[in-house]
């Protein structure tokens, strides 16, 4: 398999053969992540490198420094060893992986990753102590299609430890992808739009900006493409920008 991105985001040639596999198994970890887990997260989804033979540390140590000589990947700024794919390139490779179709085997492999035993994952205590795991998991189920049930399940138990809102934000709110984001129940879809929409206008977030715009498309094409809490909160933005009329027009 071959991935073609635009310029802007794979400056050079084409990831193919074993750097598109490491780069899917990053864009599913999403967050920064240390190799040693990048090691077990291709062991786990069954990715061999092109000789068949499994993927060691010292292969993708190698095959990051190309990724990052494209500009392609980034180190956490403070903790070395730890990288993550550039935005525009997660998000095409992770819409890559939802294209599959089976995002619940990737849920398993996920919490596999984390040392989740079978039937624990459903327990009434979050069983992920990893926060960057924990991201992982939210931004799979959420851009999987989970059901309202299972995402109110694991807002309970994962808010009981962890900051509930500051996950939401960096699994699907940051680096924004309007392309995954409608695949969210739409329950819960309008409700992240709310937050990101409160987020810009009583904290001015602009990194939450890209969602507001995404809504205001969407309604600026057909008004009712947006339940009326949404249309409010948007006006209550354009106001805020001295958008009088076209506050009014929503």
């Amino acid at each position: 398999m071959t991935i073609d991105l635009s310029p802007s985001q794979l400056p050079s040639a084409p990831l193919t053969g074993d750097s598109l596999k490491v780069a899917h198994a990053m864009a599913l970890l999403w967050t920064y992540r240390p190799r040693t887990t990048l090691v077990n997260a291709l062991r786990l989804l069954g990715y061999k490198r092109g000789d068949g033979r499994a993927f060691t540390a010292e292969n993708i140590k190698e095959l990051q420094r190309g990724l990052r000589d494209h500009e392609l990947l980034r180190e956490h700024p403070v903790r070395q060893g730890y990288f993550r794919l550039t935005a525009g390139l997660r998000s095409a490779l992770y819409r890559e992986l939802l294209a599959e179709g089976d995002w619940q085997a990737l849920e398993g492999v996920l919490l596999e990753l984390a040392g989740v035993r079978p039937g624990h994952a459903r327990s009434y205590y979050w069983p992920v102590y990893d926060r960057e795991a924990t991201i992982a998991l939210v931004r799979l189920n959420l851009l999987g299609g989970a059901p309202v049930e299972v995402l109110h399940s694991l807002k309970t138990r994962i808010e009981q430890s962890m900051d509930w809102h500051g996950m939401l934000k960096e699994a699907v709110l940051s680096d924004f992808d309007p392309e995954t984001f409608v695949r969210i129940v739409p329950e819960w879809r309008w409700g992240l739009t709310l937050e990101a929409i409160n987020g810009l206008t009583s904290a001015w977030d602009d990194t939450l900006l890209p969602v507001a715009e995404w809504a205001l498309r969407l309604v600026g094409n057909q008004r009712d493409a947006a339940p009326a809490y949404i249309r409010l909160g948007l006006a209550e933005l354009l106001l805020n920008r001295g958008q009088r009329e076209r506050a009014l027009a929503l």
